[in-house]
């Protein structure tokens, strides 16, 4: 039967040879699943182009691997990002450690940077000793200038300072005119050319809607006060009781009643038997005479029915709102 089955071909079907070769360029022989699976595993581990090496697993390594060591990966050039070479001045312009400072063009003004001043270094006669920790700086307010501390605390702020004793250089803060030519860092702080007054006065945050450096008055957040007095009705009110007795009136009064008609002129012995006002008769004459009057005992009441009182809230409190508070001067440096 072999004798009558062709072997397969690119034009013909036939028998078919496997093989595990991954090298053979044959095309009459099918590759077997191991060959496919090894060119698959080669495959994959190679770098894909398009990736530009991102697909590569340990960059470190691969730069060692290509003896690249820590060299830098941009452009050797003169320009700004680039990596300098050749005759650079970032690499001539270099100080050189091995030097110890002899290769420096100007010594002075490299001292002047660092903030030494005029400080000697000749022979290390007028060194500083490290020991005397600034002991033994002759000029000390000349090298703290230089070193450039005098600048920490910007000129202009306002110092809380625990004593009336003004230090040399600083002025109080009391409102007062200032040269500005001979200050001219204070002059930028305060262009009108005065210092304010913050005596008796605290500092507040600015916000937006007040300019800086503006005066505010002092005063109390807008509130209002309740008062009153509950209503009574304390009803009808008696007096203590007592007893006048019987009083009498004084004695007067005396005298008597017109009886009317017409007095007929009868008369007993030469006298009147009526007595009479002219033609009017009248009654008999009551003399002097008083009169008693019972008051016993009684007493009085008065009515205090429903009402109310007003009442007054009186002022309390300080001359002024403050808070609790210590006082310090506020001092500025002239500058």
């Amino acid at each position: 039967m072999k004798n009558h089955v062709p072997a397969a071909s690119l034009v013909g079907a036939g028998i078919v040879q496997l093989s595990s070769s991954v090298t053979s360029d044959s095309e009459t022989i099918a590759a077997t699943l191991k060959a496919v699976k090894i060119a698959m595993d080669n495959g994959n581990a190679r770098m894909a182009k398009d990736r530009n090496g991102s697909d590569i697993p340990n960059k470190a390594l691969f730069r060692q691997n290509l003896e690249l060591g820590n060299s830098a990966t941009r452009n050797v050039g003169t320009t700004t990002g680039t990596v300098a070479a050749g005759d650079d001045v970032r690499i001539t312009g270099a100080m050189q450690k091995a030097m110890n400072g002899s290769d420096i063009p100007d010594k002075a003004a490299f001292c002047r940077a660092l903030g030494l001043g005029a400080l000697a270094t000749s022979d290390g006669i007028d060194a500083l000793i490290k020991s005397q920790n600034g002991a033994d700086i002759p000029d000390k307010a000349l090298f703290v200038q230089n070193l450039g501390l005098t600048e920490l605390y910007p000129v202009g702020a306002p110092i809380p300072w625990p004593s009336d004793n003004i230090p040399a250089g600083y002025v109080l803060m009391q409102g007062q005119a200032f040269d500005k030519s001979a200050y001219p860092k204070l002059a930028l702080a305060y262009p009108s050319g005065i210092i304010p007054d913050l005596r008796r006065l605290i500092i507040k945050g600015g916000y937006v809607g007040r300019a800086v450096l503006s005066y505010e008055a002092d005063g109390i957040k807008s509130h209002t006060h309740s008062a009153s007095a509950s209503s009574t009705n304390l009803g009808t009110k008696y007096t203590s009781s007592f007893d006048y007795g019987w009083k009498s009136s004084n004695t007067t009064g005396a005298h008597n009643h017109s009886a009317g008609g017409v007095y007929g002129g009868d008369s007993i012995g030469g006298k009147s038997r009526v007595q009479h006002d002219g033609n009017n008769q009248l009654t008999s004459l009551n003399g002097d005479h008083a009169h008693t009057t019972y008051i016993g005992p009684h007493d009085h009441s008065v009515y205090i029915g429903p009402h109310t009182h007003d009442v007054t809230v009186s002022a309390a409190g300080n001359a002024e709102n403050t808070v609790r508070n210590i006082a310090f001067n506020y001092i500025v440096r002239l500058a």
